[in-house]
């Protein structure tokens, strides 16, 4: 079995899209601190939001800024071609507009992975705008009250 450092890493695309600094900007810069320092990944925080963007770069991560809102064209096409670029990726989303984004990448790129992690104590919409979050590879609950909501 090859060791972690002889493998090639894995990138990691943390999708964010929604507002203020109190929208999971947080959550997200632990979970980039935490790939970075792995042998295994690399993370890429991709986000509207110029503060969590701002404190990606001081903490040296690689980030790419969302210019075209939640479903930009320009933003689609260039997450597009940087996931077939690396055949081997993992999306992770945190809000339902990022589980979207990912839910219309993975469609024409279907060697990716989603991971949704589910923050907050609402219940998965029914219907067309649950669905993201529903095809989604794996969904990871925060606490055992947001967990008895997905089961």
């Amino acid at each position: 079995m090859d060791s972690p450092s002889r493998l090639a890493k894995i990138p990691v695309i943390l999708l964010h899209t929604t507002g203020g600094p109190h929208s999971g900007h947080e959550q997200v810069l632990a979970l980039a601190r935490g790939l970075a320092s792995s042998a295994r990944f690399t993370p890429l925080v991709v986000s509207g939001a110029t503060e969590l963007l701002a404190a990606a770069k001081n903490d040296e991560i690689s980030h790419l800024p969302l210019k075209g809102g939640l479903f930009g064209l320009r933003d689609r096409l260039r997450l597009r071609k940087l996931l077939q670029e690396t055949h081997n990726a993992i999306i992770h989303s945190q809000d339902m507009g990022a589980a979207a984004l990912a839910r219309s990448l993975i469609r024409s790129c279907h060697w990716v992975t989603h991971v949704h992690t589910k923050r907050d104590a609402h219940p998965v919409p029914t219907g067309r705008k649950g669905k993201a979050l529903r095809e989604a590879r794996a969904v990871v609950a925060l606490s055992s009250a947001m967990g008895a909501l997905l089961t």
